[in-house]
């Protein structure tokens, strides 16, 4: 595979379905509060943007998210040798999310590790949504520049004369 690069930032990465590959992982990190956790680097295909993730070990659901992880990417069940995880391809959906201090960080949704027979239905679901937005957009937009339907205006059509 070949990995194409673009100056791309943070905020220029949207919210939604993206290509990724495993760049790092390290099964014995610890939290900045000490918990042990498996911490993984993401790298976004076309650009340099990194999106970072740990699962926390010794909890509930720390095997349910190691075993999505391992369908995402094709990783051998039950393995923790970093060299079968790093620079396996897979596709996630992220979403950028905002510290108390205003910093913007970007993130893997819930359940945003998508197994590769759900990756054709799930991109097609995100371009049926993302053509629904821009077609309500592009039809706002039409509207608001005819002077659109306004029910509280004394002329509630609000046509332009110069379209008679």
């Amino acid at each position: 595979m070949t990995w194409k690069y673009s100056d791309a930032t943070t905020n220029d990465l949207t919210d939604g379905i993206h290509k990724v590959k495993i760049e790092s992982c390290d099964f014995n990190a610890e939290t900045s509060t000490g918990k042990p956790c498996i911490k993984l680097i993401f790298q976004v295909e076309g650009s340099f943007i990194r999106v970072y993730h740990v699962i926390l070990k010794n909890t509930q659901w720390a095997g349910r998210q190691i075993a999505r992880v391992g369908v995402c990417f094709q990783i051998p069940e039950g393995s923790e040798n970093p060299s079968d995880w790093v620079n396996r391809t897979g596709y996630i959906r992220t979403i950028h999310k905002e510290t108390q201090g205003g910093a913007v960080y970007i993130n893997v949704a819930t359940n945003g590790f998508i197994p590769p027979e759900k990756v054709r239905e799930e991109l097609f679901k995100a371009k049926q949504e993302a053509d629904a937005k821009k077609f309500y957009e592009e039809r706002d937009k039409a509207a608001s520049s005819f002077g659109a339907f306004d029910p509280d205006s004394a002329d509630p059509f609000n046509v332009p004369d110069s379209l008679f």
